[in-house]
């Protein structure tokens, strides 16, 4: 629900990556502190853990997604590409296997790694979640104060599009309450 609330807050053309993170970010910043007010301290540490499982899917994607670009940059066979690409696919479903086993999480991710893998799907997974980082930082940053934090991320989605993605890349290493930008923004 948060997710999609957010999609009506706040939409920038033509850009997905943007748009998908930063509903992503707020679903799960909102759903914390959902839980936290109502003293639901079983169901947010279950929740707390399954942001701990999906933290390392995503992190196994990403790395999937890096490997994969790899491939397709040697200068090797399509037919080899292509046995690289399947053997990598493999690997990912075992690693995942193995992360699932050690968080206890049965389902999860195992139905999206259980059907076809391909550059799409993968790619999907970085949309969703590559800025999130940036997003909770610019919240955190605004004392979890969403009225504040989408004004600022208004000043944010306004500038141009590399602007903004260097904006977002700072945030993404930068947790404290100075704006890193846009000009003139303010996160406290």
């Amino acid at each position: 629900m948060f997710h999609e609330l957010t999609h009506q807050q706040l939409y920038i053309d033509d850009d997905t990556t943007f748009n998908e993170s930063l509903a992503s970010a707020v679903q799960q910043a909102g759903t914390e502190l959902w839980l936290r007010s109502r003293n639901r301290d079983a169901e947010l540490a279950r929740f707390n853990a399954w942001l701990d499982y999906r933290g390392e899917v995503v992190a196994l994607i990403a790395a999937t997604r890096e490997d994969l670009e790899d491939i397709y940059r040697r200068d090797i066979g399509d037919a080899d590409k292509r046995g690289h690409k399947a053997a990598l696919f493999e690997q990912a479903r075992i690693t995942h296997g193995e992360i699932a086993g050690r968080h206890g999480i049965e389902g999860g991710f195992s139905a999206w790694f259980a059907g076809e893998l391909n550059n799409a799907k993968i790619g999907s997974v970085a949309a969703y979640n590559l800025e999130v980082p940036a997003f909770l930082n610019m919240l955190r940053a605004h004392g979890n104060d969403f009225g504040a934090f989408y004004l600022y991320v208004e000043k944010v989605g306004a500038l141009d599009r590399d602007a903004r993605d260097r904006c977002l890349a700072v945030w993404r290493e930068r947790a404290s309450s100075a704006a890193p930008c846009p000009p003139g923004g303010r996160a406290s």
